[in-house]
Formats: C-alpha cells, sequence, structure tokens
C-alpha cells in the first residue's frame, strides 16, 4: 500500500503533454528509441545514446552519419503501434 502512494504522488508532480516524440535509429546490429518531450528533446536524447554507444562499442559511424537515419513520429496517449506505423483502431473495427 506505501509503494502505490509513492508512486500516485510521484506520478502527481509529472507534466502531462497531449504529445511525446518518439525517435528511432536501426543499424545492421541495433535498435534505438528515445522520446522526449519534443522533438528536438528525442534527437538530442538519441545523439546521447549513439555517442554512448560508440564509447562502448568503437562503433565508427559518427553521428552526423547516423544523424539521417533518425525517424521521428509524434505519440499521442492511448495511440497503438504496429511494426513502428500508427494502427488506426477505428479502421480495423469496421
Amino acid at each position: 500500500m506505501r509503494k502505490d502512494r509513492r508512486v500516485i504522488k510521484a506520478v502527481s508532480g509529472l507534466v502531462v503533454r497531449d504529445q511525446l516524440w518518439l525517435a528511432t535509429l536501426e543499424t545492421r546490429s541495433f535498435s534505438f528509441m528515445t522520446c522526449g518531450s519534443f522533438r528536438a528533446h528525442a534527437v538530442v536524447l538519441m545523439q546521447r545514446a549513439w555517442k554512448a554507444h560508440q564509447r562502448r562499442t568503437g562503433a565508427e559511424a559518427s553521428w552526423d552519419e547516423m544523424y539521417a537515419s533518425v525517424v521521428v513520429q509524434p505519440l499521442s496517449p492511448g495511440g497503438v503501434w504496429l511494426d513502428n506505423e500508427p494502427l488506426d483502431l477505428l479502421e480495423s473495427e469496421e
């Protein structure tokens, strides 16, 4: 019971937005995903993720090379995705 109260208290202090931004980057060996409050936030997080990956693995591609492969898409609460594409639930119910 205590744990639930702490979670509710923590969540109640968060700023809820109508939309988040999902950035994805696919390489031959890895899939990266970041989620930001704004489009630019998601991209900056992806840049940080790529640079951390470079340090850990010695990957040679620069961020400038990888940036062209980053896909950024808006996410809405309650949205549904299938294979990295938004799925229209209303269309599937007809």
